[in-house]
């Protein structure tokens, strides 16, 4: 349990093989660089609505990851933040994230589903799904189509499902590259 933000430094837990759980207590509001990179052992991730910032590298390599939670205070997400977890399956992110950084989600091969939240304007970083190939459906909660970086979707098929609210599939069709999706689909829950 890591309560006192003081002690939270770069590669704290770095290396830890048998680290399995971490419980993340709301004094901490910054995550830093490399922080449980490699923890292989470890399954699930809760970030507080208290940490604001995360840094790179934070959980790269932590191959048994499978459940990531982004709490409310986080407005981007660090570079390279979950490369390489490759048996990562979920990520449940709040409306407040606006930003994803290069390589946030690099070669999550076990990715099937990513929910952009409404509040993202920017997949800004490259590369953010490359490696990505499982990923059958992206859905898409803003009312507009967020701008896109090169790369960002090199890795996965254009004929997968594109949900988008209702009333906006126009617009998702007309932007590159959400207009390269074949398969866009409006729903009214969205």
């Amino acid at each position: 349990s890591l309560t006192n933000p003081m002690s939270c430094a770069s590669f704290l837990f770095s290396e830890c093989h048998n680290l399995k759980q971490l419980i993340i207590g709301n004094a901490v509001t910054n995550i830093p660089i490399a922080f449980c990179q490699h923890c292989t052992a470890l399954t699930d991730i809760v970030l507080p609505d208290n940490v604001t910032n995360v840094m790179s590298d934070a959980f790269i390599g932590c191959t048994s990851l499978e459940y990531a939670t982004l709490g409310k205070g986080l407005y981007c997400t660090g570079i390279s933040m979950f490369e390489d977890c490759t048996s990562l399956k979920e990520v449940f992110m709040s409306d407040s994230l606006q930003m994803f950084s290069g390589r946030t989600f690099f070669n999550c091969s076990s990715l099937r589903e990513i929910v952009v939240p409404a509040g993202v304007r920017d997949l800004g970083g490259f590369y953010v799904f490359q490696g990505c190939n499982s990923i059958a459906r992206i859905v898409c909660m803003g009312e507009e189509p967020p701008l896109v970086a090169p790369g960002v979707f090199d890795s996965i098929s254009a004929d997968i499902e594109r949900g988008v609210p209702c009333y906006k599939k126009s617009l998702y069709q007309q932007a590159y590259p959400w207009n390269r999706f074949e398969n866009i689909v409006e729903h009214k829950y969205y």
